[in-house]
Formats: structure tokens, C-alpha cells, sequence
């Protein structure tokens, strides 16, 4: 609160008909703003990729190796009966 001294003219007839004025002081209160700091939240911002990617495992068909016959040929005398 600010305390001021300001004057007013304050006027009385006189005992003479006459008008008596006189600078009479006056206190002024005014109201001053006041700062006060507040804490205000701050915008963290960080990158965000478009995609994420992962790797995800993927079934695989088992291959099964077995023993298959083979056809085995051989030559064979020819008998020639004459």
C-alpha cells in the first residue's frame, strides 16, 4: 500500500459574510500491482519415430531328410543260344 499526501481546498463563511478557504492535507491510499513469480509447466517435447519396428518370429516348414531307394542298374550277360 502507497501512501500519498495530496491537498484539498476546504472553504467556511466567515463570521463576515466573507468565504475563508485553506489547503487542508488529505492521505491518497492507492492500491499498487504487485509481481509475483509463478512456476509455469514446460513443454518437453522429444522425436517420435513414424514406425517401430521389431523383429517377429515367423513359422518355418522343418525339412526331413530321409533314405530314398535308388534304382541301381547293372549289365547283364546276354546269352545268345545258337
Amino acid at each position: 500500500m502507497d501512501l500519498c499526501r495530496t491537498y484539498e481546498e476546504q472553504c467556511k463563511n466567515s463570521a463576515y459574510g466573507k468565504k475563508e478557504c485553506s489547503q487542508v492535507p488529505r492521505e491518497k491510499c492507492e492500491d499498487v500491482p504487485k509481481q509475483i513469480a509463478r512456476k509455469v509447466p514446460r513443454e518437453d517435447c522429444k522425436e517420435v519415430p513414424r514406425q517401430d519396428c521389431k523383429k517377429v518370429p515367423q513359422q518355418v516348414a522343418r525339412q526331413e531328410c530321409k533314405d530314398v531307394p535308388q534304382e541301381k542298374c547293372e549289365q547283364v550277360p546276354k546269352q545268345v543260344i545258337s
